[in-house]
C-alpha cells in the first residue's frame, strides 16, 4: 500500500506481474511486468515455490520492492511512474541467493533494511538487504530447525 498515492499493490504470478489499483476509487490503474509468473512444470522448485511476484511493499521514498523467482527481489522507482505503467522497469535486482522463489518482505525505516524470506530453502533462511543504492546483502539468517515459514 501506498497510502501518500492511494494506490494499492498486488503481486500477481498468474499474470507475471505487480496489479497497480486506485485505492480510493477501486479502480484497477495497470500492471508493471518484467517478472518470472507461474513455475513451468518441469521447474525444480515446482509450479509454486517457482513463481513470483510474491511479496511487496512500498518504501517512503517511492520504491517498490517486490520478490520474484529463484531468489531474486526486483526493485522499481515509482517516482515518475504513471498508468498503464508499461514503461516501468526495475532499477535493480538483487540475488538472496535462495534456488527458489523469495517470499514474503518487510522493511525497517529507522535502519533501511528489507528483510526477504527465503521458506522452500533447506535450511529456509531470511536475507537482509539494504535499501539504500548499491542494494547490499547485509546478512542471511538461516532457520536450521525450521521446517518453512508458514
Amino acid at each position: 500500500m501506498d497510502q501518500g498515492r492511494a494506490r494499492y499493490y498486488l503481486g500477481e504470478a498468474g499474470n507475471a506481474g505487480v496489479d497497480v489499483f486506485d485505492a480510493e476509487n477501486d479502480v484497477f490503474l495497470g500492471r508493471i511486468t518484467g517478472f518470472h509468473g507461474v513455475g513451468a512444470p518441469d521447474d525444480p522448485c515446482g509450479r509454486i515455490q517457482g513463481m513470483g511476484p510474491s511479496g511487496i511493499l512500498v518504501t517512503p521514498n517511492n520504491q517498490l520492492w517486490a520478490t520474484d523467482a529463484h531468489g531474486t527481489v526486483k526493485v522499481f522507482d515509482l517516482t515518475n511512474a504513471q498508468p498503464p505503467f508499461s514503461s516501468v522497469s526495475p532499477i535493480a535486482t538483487i540475488s538472496t541467493g535462495a534456488q527458489c522463489r523469495s517470499d514474503e518482505i518487510g522493511f525497517d525505516p529507522k535502519d533501511h533494511v528489507i528483510m526477504v524470506g527465503n521458506p522452500a530453502e533447506h535450511p529456509p533462511f531470511a536475507t537482509l538487504i539494504s535499501s539504500d543504492s548499491p542494494y547490499s546483502v547485509l546478512a542471511r539468517i538461516p532457520f536450521p530447525d525450521a521446517r518453512g515459514f508458514e
